[in-house]
């Protein structure tokens, strides 16, 4: 749809404030706890709930995930080219989490044992015994 044309029911008003339209749709959403990064979610509302119903209609989906119970900040858009450059492993687009833990530290689960556990996590191709020995990190 060219970008002088919008269909009428993509506009609307959001908090008291014309959306103007335009032709994709990138959105940053401070993600709450206790929704689901689901178009179909099961056990809790999904964050589709926290947008203007335009923007299902327009099919706007999150670029990447984040667990319910977690809060932060999430990318949503209608560019599906978009979200596959961001989201593909083959284009290896580094992410960065920051956590923040509820636990005192100490010798048994120190900031060196945690970053191993993140970081193998977070690694898509490893050997299978650089995997067990950071599992084994993480679980002693």
């Amino acid at each position: 749809m060219p970008a002088s044309t919008p269909h009428p029911s993509l506009e609307f008003v959001v908090d008291g404030q014309p959306w103007a339209y335009h032709y994709k749709a990138y959105i940053v959403l401070n993600k709450p706890k206790g929704y689901e990064c689901s178009r179909d979610p099961k056990h809790h509302l999904g964050i589709f709930h926290l947008l203007p119903p335009q923007f299902a209609e327009r099919g706007v989906q999150s670029v990447g995930r984040l667990d319910q119970n977690t809060t932060g900040l999430l990318l949503l858009s209608d560019d599906g080219a978009f979200v596959q450059d961001v989201t593909s492993p083959k284009r290896k687009v580094p992410k960065v989490y920051l956590t923040t833990v509820a636990i005192r530290w100490t010798t048994r689960n120190s900031p060196d044992r945690a970053t191993a556990c993140c970081c193998m996590a977070n690694q898509s191709r490893t050997r299978r015994s650089r995997r067990n020995r950071a599992a084994n990190i993480c679980s002693n």
